[in-house]
């Protein structure tokens, strides 16, 4: 049955040579095996040229491509050296604005200190006026006790 739901009938060779195959040889082998030979084309020179551009064009793109296959590989190459060189500087710039930030909290740590010893002087002064040496440094420490967290003054 083809396509458009038609039987097809079946063609008179095949049915012959279905039947003939039984016992009897063909009587023309010389013209079924010739027609089952292929047969040699004659190119023309015009089809000689434009194979012969087709195939230098796929080499060629495959030449290209080969090319920017490299070219890629270069450029990655290229920017992994750079982002390594950049992993340098931007450890480098790491470890300086450290250094810097770390200079600037011992200076502060220092100044801290340093106001902390002149608060010091100034209430043990004013102890000093209306207490002896002694009850005055025993007050200058109770009021810094009061005022600093539990933790430190255990510690301490």
């Amino acid at each position: 049955m083809n396509v458009d739901g038609e039987e097809e009938s079946a063609r008179p060779e095949e049915t012959n040579s279905a039947s003939n195959s039984g016992g009897k040889k063909r009587a023309n082998e010389d013209t079924d095996s010739s027609a089952s030979k292929k047969s040699k084309k004659h190119v023309q020179p015009e089809d000689s040229n434009i194979l012969k551009k087709l195939i230098r064009e796929l080499s060629s793109d495959t030449t290209r491509l080969s090319e920017i296959k490299e070219k890629r590989a270069l450029y990655r190459e290229a920017v992994r050296e750079v982002e390594s060189d950049r992993t340098f500087f931007d450890l480098y710039l790491k470890i300086t604005n450290t250094e810097e930030r770390s200079e600037k909290a011992r200076n502060e740590v220092i100044f801290a200190y340093y106001y902390f010893g002149e608060e010091l002087e100034k209430r043990l002064a004013h102890y000093r006026k209306t207490n002896e040496e002694h009850e005055a440094k025993k007050k200058l420490y109770d009021a810094v006790k009061d005022q600093l967290p539990k933790e430190v003054t255990k510690s301490a």
